[in-house]
């Protein structure tokens, strides 16, 4: 058996708000990394959980008041702190039990550390400014408006390690909900239980509507591949290896997938730069009634980050 008791319901996904096992009833073992004993199991999701998940989020993206409604989103999140906060020590067992991290480590990146964030990301929502007025302008003569709006991304896929897992599924999912978009998170299959946890939260305790986050628990990489080959995934933003993020490249290729309008955001080490999840888009209006419109320009391209020169 393992050292620790784990008092928590048995992992389960979450998917369009529903709390289920895999769709064909499979599931893998979740081991006690210092024992190697089991102390639980996880849903082994199939391409169709990883598929009505995907759904469930465009759904929720397209058609729920999420994108939009500022006030709901920091109310959910904030319900979902205090959700952790008064199951810290549950949570913070099961870390132990499924990391395998000492329980000192939990003040810092392994619990409080993360949730403390996630506070902070909810502070700040609630006086971002998701639109900027620039002022008057007059290119070529013409007055004109300039507003800088930052919209969400829209579906994102967030896929997450083994290592520190509290502190990554929270800086992936906090930020991207806060901005509006919608989750799809997948786990490590050597930590799903974590994620899990976090999913049962959300549904039980906060008032997020259905498909705003998701959690799959694929045990195969070939099924979580769907999420960086499908359409309808806007971003993927991905934290791992080296040979898994080149693999994940690859996945739509191997799957002859159409071309995703997808962004990505890998990160293999703490330096790697964090993702984005609004895009900025300008806009300039004539102050005046105009004979020629204005387009609403495109998404800035992303700027090819530079090489330092060789010594």
């Amino acid at each position: 058996m393992s050292r620790l008791t784990i008092s928590l319901p048995p992992a389960q996904q979450l998917v369009d708000g529903k709390l289920t096992g895999a769709s064909d009833g499979a599931t893998y073992p979740i081991l006690d990394p210092a024992t190697g004993q089991e102390i639980g199991v996880a849903p082994d999701s199939t391409d169709a959980d990883v598929d009505a998940a995907i759904a469930a989020a465009r759904r929720a993206f397209d058609e729920s008041a999420w994108a939009t409604d500022r006030d709901l989103r920091v109310r959910c999140l904030r319900q979902l702190h205090a959700a952790l906060t008064e199951e810290a020590e549950e949570f913070k067992a099961l870390t132990t039990a499924e990391v395998g991290m000492p329980g000192f480590m939990m003040t810092a990146a392994g619990f409080d550390v993360p949730v403390e964030g996630l506070r902070w990301v909810t502070d700040l929502l609630e006086s971002y400014e998701f639109e900027t007025d620039l002022g008057e302008a007059q290119p070529m003569g013409i007055p004109t408006r300039r507003t800088v709006r930052r919209e969400p991304v829209g579906v994102v896929a967030a896929i997450s390690p083994w290592n520190v897992p509290t502190q990554i599924n929270l800086a992936k999912i906090g930020p991207a909900l806060a901005a509006g978009c919608t989750v799809v998170l997948k786990p490590a299959p050597d930590t799903p239980w974590i994620a899990a946890e976090l999913g049962r939260l959300v549904a039980e305790r906060t008032d997020m509507p259905a498909g705003v986050l998701n959690v799959v628990t694929p045990r195969s990489n070939e099924v979580a591949s769907q999420l960086t080959s499908d359409p309808r995934v806007d971003m993927v933003s991905f934290t791992g290896s080296t040979n898994t993020g080149r693999a994940i490249t690859t996945w739509p290729r191997q799957r002859r997938a159409p071309p995703s309008r997808c962004a990505s955001t890998p990160d293999r080490g703490a330096r790697s730069p964090r993702g984005s999840w609004c895009r900025a888009r300008s806009t300039t209006r004539p102050c005046s009634p105009p004979r020629t419109r204005w387009p609403r320009s495109a998404p800035p391209t992303p700027r090819t980050p530079r090489r330092s020169a060789a010594r």
